[in-house]
């Protein structure tokens, strides 16, 4: 079991961590966090501090936006995002070799990706 967040730290860190995001860039997200199920609820908390400390910030989550193919959704959020947080666990790294391999297959067709 992973350790819980201890959000008043979290909340201290985070500004010195972000640097203001230029929203008036192309990108519909400010920010994609990118991380596996088994950590979800430490990103969430993740997600929650970092729209109380930086009001206004768009993120893109799979909790808000993920809807049909896992894959394109996934690819539309990296694409769409200025930045992206990968919460990196073994969970996640597991999880990166099926999505690698349907890549190489090519299962996510380039023309999907195109009418982003």
């Amino acid at each position: 079991m992973e350790a819980p967040i201890d959000r008043k730290r979290s909340r201290q860190q985070v500004p010195r961590l972000i640097k203001h995001v230029n929203t008036a860039e192309v990108n519909e997200f400010d920010v994609m966090l990118s991380y596996s199920w088994t950590t979800k609820e430490q990103v969430l908390g993740l997600c929650d501090a970092l729209t109380e400390i930086l009001p206004g910030i768009k993120i893109w989550v799979d909790r808000d936006e993920m809807n049909g193919n896992v894959n394109l959704a996934m690819a539309r959020g990296i694409l769409k995002s200025s930045v992206i947080i990968v919460c990196l666990s073994v969970a996640y790294l597991v999880g990166v070799a099926p999505i690698s391999h349907s890549v190489e297959l090519k299962t996510t067709s380039t023309s999907e990706l195109v009418e982003l």
